[in-house]
């Protein structure tokens, strides 16, 4: 009997769901487009130079009313977007939403539990309220700030440990074995 017990204690270990290594972003595809007023429209006078790319990534993301260049990076945990105008001092108008939305279309969901502002952000103002994210969506709203040439924005993501969880095949094959188990030490016994 002790064996059978110890037999299913190893079984319930290697099914019950198990924490894996912390994820990140690499190999997720995203589109990418502006939206303003509101983070439900999508503003025309934006040319999406890259519509959608994989991370790791860096490169031009696209143009805001051909003046206002955006330029970004995603590595494994980290976005920057720098901006390069031909505006002197501009000011993203002020509305609910002004601002980058990128969305997740695959291959699985983002597991984002936080953000941190890194040094390098320059854009006054910009923090880590105007961040928003959910399990395949990452905004970013910089609605009534100033911005010119220099102008970096540096998000650095934390994630939540995700959860690895049995394919029901592999729980259906493990519950046979121990009713196998089961059976065969019952028929011992008799």
């Amino acid at each position: 009997m002790r064996e059978f017990a110890k037999a299913v204690l190893l079984i319930a270990g290697l099914i019950l769901p198990a924490t894996g290594a912390e994820a990140d972003f690499t190999g997720d595809q995203f589109s990418q487009a502006y939206y303003y007023p509101d983070a439900s429209t999508v503003y025309g006078p934006y040319a999406a130079t890259n519509a959608t790319f994989t991370a790791p990534f860096s490169g031009e993301l696209g143009v805001v009313e051909d003046v206002t260049t955006l330029d970004g990076s995603m590595t494994a945990d980290t976005l920057t977007i720098d901006f390069d105008t031909t505006l002197n001092n501009p000011v993203w108008g002020n509305a609910a939403f002004n601002g980058l939305i990128l969305t997740l279309q695959g291959p699985s969901t983002l597991n984002i539990a936080g953000v941190i502002i890194l040094p390098g952000t320059n854009m006054v103002g910009f923090d880590a309220s105007r961040v928003d994210f959910s399990s395949t969506m990452i905004s970013l709203n910089w609605a009534g700030l100033a911005y010119d040439c220099d102008t970096t924005v540096k998000v650095k993501f934390t994630f939540a440990p995700p959860t690895r969880t049995p394919e029901p095949a592999t729980i259906a094959l493990l519950g046979a074995g121990l009713f196998g188990m089961g059976w065969g030490a019952k028929r011992r016994r008799a």
